[in-house]
């Protein structure tokens, strides 16, 4: 075997993968492969299971769905790997491949992160508020039981008990229901 020239040998050290970098992230990493395999039952207007994908939603399901850095305490994964899970997805076909289960099973085990979150060693930032559960009134008076999950823009993001998630315009709720949901989030105003 000829020894490999030192030039050639800093070429492979470069593209070579440098573990530990940067950690995944669902968006960079995970959403590419949920969008291919998951998207078409698990999105905003077809939430099966109550679960969607979209970046958003998952984030608001950190803890209920995946456990940071605990993947054997993670439903998502376990859905994904186990075929005496529950509910085993995908429930029709072939499951995802190895390669893709690694990804997540790594993405959950260095924290489920997204873009935006502080670095693990960096001064976390600070928890995002947790749901406010309630009774949310309409305008014409029709009351709504649901978690509100955030506020983003003019829509009150509100989690119903069946897990479906809606945006609701918060013109459209009552002045108080409307002040509250603001009160919660006033930084998303």
């Amino acid at each position: 075997m000829r020894p490999i020239p030192p030039f050639s040998l800093l070429l492979l050290l470069a593209a070579a993968p440098f573990h530990g970098a940067v950690a995944s992230t669902y968006e960079g990493d995970i959403f590419p492969i949920v969008e291919r395999a998951c998207i078409k039952c698990h999105n905003n207007d077809k939430m099966k299971g109550g679960v969607s994908v979209e970046p958003a939603d998952m984030k608001s399901d950190i803890g209920r769905i995946v456990v940071p850095g605990d993947p054997v305490d993670s439903m998502f994964l376990e859905v994904l790997v186990d075929p005496n899970a529950a509910n085993p997805m995908p429930p029709k076909g072939r499951r995802l491949p190895d390669a893709d289960i690694a990804k997540i099973r790594q993405w959950i085990e260095e924290g489920a992160r997204f873009r935006g979150d502080p670095e693990p060693d960096a001064e976390p930032a600070p928890a995002a508020p947790a749901p406010v559960p309630g009774t949310w009134t309409n305008k014409a008076g029709k009351e709504i039981q649901a978690d509100l999950l955030r506020v983003e823009g003019d829509r009150a993001v509100l989690r119903l008990a069946n897990g479906k998630v809606y945006q609701y315009p918060l013109d459209d709720l009552s002045p108080e229901s409307a002040a509250k949901a603001r009160q919660a989030f006033p930084a998303a105003e």
